[in-house]
């Protein structure tokens, strides 16, 4: 997924949050797995998935009898349990998961993959109640930092309420769009400068975390230390900030050369949906995950690379969008003239193609070095 898709995501999508357990039971298998973990008594979870209300309530007088003993609470608590097994069926691909460990003061995020749950097992809990466990698979798993990579700790102590789940899965009611601005490393002074806020932070000693120079450093690089541990040291950094900034200065220029030209019929329009820190960064992560290769040829960029054909281009995937998420890739020179508004078939000939003359250029010059031992250029060894 790309940072532009992934953001865009994050900027929509439902927030819930979860507990993984009584004293994180649940929290190295969910973190190391990549997924949801869910527990379910198994008489309650049944009857919910029946849905018949006697056996639910029934069940769920065996959980409280049993977990609860002392619990003040009315006959009708059980409902509690009962949507939060209705909200782990029904959890929609794309939300947000939040998991924050206080003792640590970390968040932990992920993104819900498009896959179905999974029971792997059964087990019984302390209280030798048969218990389903469920695995929800997330899209790369849990993260601890920001789309940018800043650690996200020292949340505000007026919002950690709004972090902490006392049932196991439910829906983020208030003051979600916080925990949203974490993720995408956005300002939080909306809500930092509301008094009762401001008075949170007071009583608690409270003082942000000093992310601002880690931002203002990001942004005036664009080429992260992830990119650059990526390369292998393939390219300095002020290479790759050089490459990046062309080629996304290349795709603007195009995309505005484009639109509103005509020739006797309007000229197709590339459009595109980033602006231009938006595009820097977008290129900066396609290189770190291609490994700062060719997407069609998996030729390595190289630093000082002197033929300009092997120097790195911009491409569309599907040259009948525009320069949108998702549909960008780095590529040679080269390969992007050649490559021109193929499509995958059209491209994969061509591809064939500069290969055999690529083999038959070669042994025109081994000939030309040794006639008495070469194979003849056209013989069938190199189709």
């Amino acid at each position: 997924m790309s940072l532009k898709h992934l953001k865009t995501l994050i900027s929509t999508a439902p927030i819930y949050k979860m507990s993984l357990g009584k004293h994180a039971r649940y929290r190295t298998e969910a973190l190391s797995v990549g997924a949801l973990v869910f527990q379910s008594e198994q008489s309650l979870y049944d009857a919910v998935v029946a849905e018949v209300v006697a056996d639910i309530a029934a069940a769920a007088r065996t959980v409280k009898a049993d977990k609860y003993p002392n619990a003040n609470a009315p006959e009708n608590a059980w409902g509690v349990w009962v949507r939060t097994i209705q909200t782990f069926r029904e959890l929609p691909p794309g939300a947000l998961i939040l998991h924050w460990e206080g003792e640590e003061d970390r968040l932990h995020w992920g993104i819900v993959d498009d896959g179905p749950f999974i029971q792997v097992r059964t087990e019984h809990n302390e209280f030798a109640q048969d218990g389903y466990i469920f695995h929800r698979p997330l899209r790369d798993g849990w993260k601890t930092t920001s789309v940018h990579g800043v650690p996200i700790s020292n949340i505000h102590p007026h919002a950690r309420p709004f972090a902490i789940n006392m049932a196991t899965l439910n829906f983020v009611q208030n003051n979600g769009e916080y925990f949203r601005a974490l993720i995408l490393d956005e300002s939080i002074d909306h809500w930092t400068s509301q008094p009762d806020w401001a008075a949170g932070a007071r009583a608690a000693g409270w003082h942000p975390k000093p992310i601002e120079p880690l931002r203002a450093a990001r942004r005036a690089r664009t080429v992260t230390a992830d990119v650059i541990e990526a390369a292998q040291q393939v390219f300095t950094e002020i290479e790759l900030f050089t490459e990046v900034t062309r080629m996304a200065g290349t795709a603007l220029h195009t995309a505005a050369y484009a639109n509103g030209q005509t020739e006797l019929r309007v000229i197709k329009a590339k459009e595109i949906d980033f602006t231009r820190a938006e595009l820097e960064e977008e290129i900066a992560d396609l290189l770190r995950r291609q490994e700062n290769r060719c997407a069609l040829t998996g030729f390595s960029f190289r630093t000082g690379e002197i033929n300009p054909h092997l120097k790195m281009s911009l491409d569309r995937k599907n040259s009948n969008l525009g320069y949108i998420a998702d549909n960008l890739q780095v590529v040679t020179r080269a390969a992007n003239f050649y490559k021109s508004a193929s499509d995958d078939a059209d491209w994969a000939q061509k591809a064939d193609a500069l290969h055999r003359m690529a083999v038959a250029l070669q042994q025109l010059r081994k000939a030309a070095k040794d006639p008495d031992n070469v194979t003849a250029p056209h013989s069938k060894s190199y189709r």
